[in-house]
C-alpha cells in the first residue's frame, strides 16, 4: 500500500505531501485535519481532526522479515497535556488495511513504541 498525506488548515486551505510539502513544513499552529490517503486514488484511509491544543503524531514504521520483505505500519494520532497528564491516542494503519487503536505508546511494542518528537512537533 502506497500512501501520502494531506493536511487541512483551520482556514480551509489544503496542502499535500505529493505537492512537495515536507512533514516538518506542516504549520501545526493552524492544523485542523491530517489525512492519510491511498496514493494512486487519493482516497482517504484515515483522517484525524485536531483541536489547537493537540499535537499531531505521525510516523511510518517498517520492518524487514527473514525473507527480505518490507512491511510498514502508519501511526497517526495526537498528544495533549490534560491536567498535567500526558494523554495520547494512536491509530495504526497496517498494509493489509486493518486498523488498531491504542491509548498511547507502549514501550517495547514493535509498532507502538514511543517516538522521539521532532522540534517542529512541539507546540
Amino acid at each position: 500500500m502506497n500512501t501520502t498525506w494531506v493536511v487541512q488548515y483551520n482556514d480551509g486551505t489544503q496542502r499535500a505531501e505529493k505537492d512537495g510539502l515536507g512533514y516538518r513544513d506542516i504549520d501545526r499552529g493552524r492544523l485542523s485535519v491530517f489525512a492519510l490517503c491511498e496514493e494512486s486514488s487519493m482516497r482517504v484511509l484515515l483522517a484525524i481532526h485536531l483541536s489547537p491544543e493537540k499535537r499531531l503524531i505521525y510516523r511510518k514504521r517498517g520492518t524487514v522479515n527473514q525473507a527480505g520483505e518490507r512491511h510498514h505500519v502508519y501511526l497517526v494520532g495526537w498528544q495533549q497535556i490534560v491536567n498535567g497528564k500526558n494523554v495520547q491516542t494512536l491509530t495504526a494503519l497496517f498494509e493489509d488495511g486493518h486498523i488498531e487503536v491504542t491509548d498511547g505508546f507502549k514501550e517495547g511494542h514493535p509498532w507502538f513504541d514511543k517516538v522521539n518528537f521532532l522540534p517542529e512537533e512541539m507546540i
